[in-house]
């Protein structure tokens, strides 16, 4: 699943309380360098505005250094309460490649609330 990462923090885990469900694995785009985003962002206004104003500046490097096979989304636990972290941004949608509305970026959001919402 591609997910937009803005800056989002970088997960490490520590502990047995909590666990990585998926991993960084491959960047597909920045805001710097030759890596500028390349899709057509389509319905996605909020992508859209968010690129044109403010570069991200993840380069490469930065990505293979201090991204890439860490946990891009966590699970775990607070006492008797489950948490979900996520890293990247999927609240912003798809990244073009389909209608905004239709983004499985929302569904696994909706997925994570159902989750949490159950004992």
């Amino acid at each position: 699943m591609n997910l937009v990462y803005w800056e989002g923090p970088a997960i490490r885990i520590f502990g047995e309380n909590v666990r990585p469900l998926a991993h960084f694995e491959h960047m597909l785009a920045s805001g710097c360098g030759p890596n500028v985003p390349y899709w057509d962002l389509q319905d996605n206004q909020m992508a859209a505005e968010a690129v044109k104003e403010y570069y991200n500046p993840l380069t490469q490097e930065r990505f293979d250094t201090l991204l890439k096979n860490t946990a891009a989304i966590a699970e775990g636990t607070v006492g008797d309460h489950k948490i979900l972290l996520f890293s990247p941004h999927p609240e912003m949608g798809n990244t073009g490649y389909g209608p905004r509305k239709d983004s499985l970026n929302f569904l696994l959001i909706f997925n994570g609330l159902f989750y949490l919402s159950c004992r």
